[in-house]
């Protein structure tokens, strides 16, 4: 899935990864432009060294000005307890021509559970009114499109990807649709 939705993004410039996780460096890096620069953010960034900068803080509340030229929700955006907040707070960082990319998993009800589980998994618990222990709430195409459409985000392009019978990626490109979504 990274470098595929690296590959869509076409990352250049000041990048920020919302719900980049504790690793050192996403796959999704490896594509990027000659030059591009990273920022992550997520609650759980952990304090394990990375490559690039990370910063303790919510989708929610970004703590930076209008700076990035891209904004990345790689699988993120049904982590989180509010994705619309995220998602204004994510058009509020961009600069001027700034895009947002969102990666989007879908996945059928009937998918047959993974076959192999990491002990650390079997100690997780779902937190109150979260999906499961990963998701807060799992959304489909038609869901996340709403979401895009109610923030004023217009959709630039949107490639869907087959993972198997039972899952489904969807990578869009995003663009504020020169409306304020807060009035």
């Amino acid at each position: 899935m990274s470098l595929a939705f690296g590959r869509f993004s076409r990352l250049s410039g000041l990048v920020l990864d919302v719900g980049c996780g504790p690793q050192e460096w996403p796959a999704h890096f490896d594509v990027a432009q000659p030059g591009t620069v990273f920022v992550g953010v997520d609650p759980l960034v952990g304090d394990a060294p990375g490559r690039y900068l990370r910063v303790r803080a919510l989708a929610e509340h970004l703590p930076f000005r209008r700076l990035f030229d891209q904004v990345l929700f790689v699988g993120s955006i049904d982590h989180l307890v509010d994705p619309r907040q995220a998602l204004r707070e994510a058009r509020r960082v961009l600069t001027p021509g700034g895009v947002i990319s969102v990666c989007v998993g879908e996945k059928a009800d009937d998918a047959p559970p993974p076959t192999v589980s990491h002990d650390w998994y079997a100690n997780l618990r779902r937190p109150a009114g979260a999906q499961d222990v990963f998701h807060f709430k799992r959304m489909g195409e038609s869901e996340v499109v709403h979401i895009f459409s109610t923030t004023g985000l217009e959709i630039e392009e949107h490639v869907v990807e087959s993972v198997d019978a039972f899952r489904t990626r969807h990578f869009f490109r995003l663009v504020p649709d020169g409306r304020d979504p807060d009035r």
